[in-house]
């Protein structure tokens, strides 16, 4: 939606990457930007003691 005309939109990494790269987009709000949850999210499930093995 934001490549069809003006507007804002808060997409992960992966959906703009070659967007950003090629300058179709511009990143806008850098310091309110959480980052890709995803990552964080997978980190997190990764070092849960549920996952380990016994």
């Amino acid at each position: 939606m934001a490549l069809a005309g003006p507007g804002i939109s808060r997409l992960g990494l992966f959906h703009v990457a070659i967007d950003l790269a090629t300058g179709r987009l511009v990143p806008l709000l850098e310091d309110c930007n959480p980052g890709d949850l995803i990552h964080d999210m997978i980190e997190t499930v990764e070092q849960s003691p549920l996952l380990k093995a016994s």
